[in-house]
């Protein structure tokens, strides 16, 4: 297990950062950017809570998932407390850690700070007058030519994802603002976690790709107000679709029948901050 998940992240990973060649012998160099343990884990259990894998409210194990990876558990624990600080897991003493829950209200929050910054990201960009962003278009262009991919497989969708989405990092990054670029970059992965459920809609991606590509032709005309406006409403439509889909998980989930009323790991994290107050 251990062995196929290093094989696949070196895969995904691999860096060519440097690439000599001499004239005598043009002999090729390259330098690969090799993962710790604890990093391997922690894009292993992102990517797993990301694509719903591990489910909202899910206790995680330490115990059990240092034997199901064939590590120690040292590496786990590490790994639990940067996927805590992530957001995506939530811990309590003596009780044990769970995974975030994918409320309406965690939604709301996560996506008004990202109108937040995306939209000052304009206001910067408007106010340096900068019209030129090769790689906003880039980001454009490299949609454009994706294969289709299959919304049943997660490492498909996960990779498709980050594809589409990085047209709103590349606009950010743009800005050339670290503070804003970093703020931003500490809740993509909790954006991802919510975008995930967009693969349920046929030709949901394609509208965003539409809009992005229109978003960026009204940035490189200078026209940043109606660029904002646009970004903002698409990103209140596509809030307003995840909204919906949790509200139908939550109806399914509220009529299955329990043995038990409480059992539910979202009342059990419920139960246990309420302890904490």
């Amino acid at each position: 297990m251990l062995l196929a998940i290093w094989n696949f992240l070196l895969d995904i990973n691999e860096k060519r950062l440097e690439v000599l060649t001499t004239n005598k012998n043009r002999k090729r160099i390259i330098v690969m950017e090799i993962l710790s343990v604890t990093e391997t884990v922690v894009q292993h259990l992102r990517d797993l809570i990301i694509s719903n894998t591990f489910k909202s409210g899910q206790r995680l194990n330490e115990v059990d998932l240092s034997t199901e990876l064939n590590v120690s558990r040292v590496p786990v624990r590490e790994a639990f407390h940067i996927l805590e600080n992530e957001q995506l897991l939530v811990r309590f003493p003596r009780k044990g850690t769970y995974v975030t829950e994918m409320s309406i209200e965690r939604l709301r929050k996560v996506y008004s700070a990202r109108k937040m910054i995306e939209s000052y990201a304009i206001d910067l960009l408007k106010s340096e007058q900068i019209r030129n962003l090769p790689s906003l278009y880039a980001s454009v262009v490299q949609v454009s030519t994706l294969p289709a991919h299959n919304r049943d497989n997660p490492k498909e969708v996960l990779s498709y994802l980050k594809d589409i989405t990085d047209f709103h990092v590349q606009l950010v990054a743009s800005t050339r603002n670290p503070w804003i670029i970093n703020f931003y970059t500490s809740i993509i992965n909790n954006l991802a976690r919510f975008q995930f459920f967009c693969r349920f809609t046929p030709g949901l991606s394609d509208q965003s790709q539409d809009t992005h590509e229109q978003i960026y032709e009204l940035l490189a005309a200078g026209l940043y107000e109606k660029a904002k406006d646009m970004l903002m409403s698409h990103i209140d439509y596509t809030m307003g679709f995840i909204e919906n889909h949790i509200n139908e998980e939550s109806n399914v989930s509220q009529n299955r029948v329990r043995p038990t009323r409480g059992n539910s790991t979202s009342d059990t994290i419920a139960t246990l901050r309420g302890r904490q107050l």
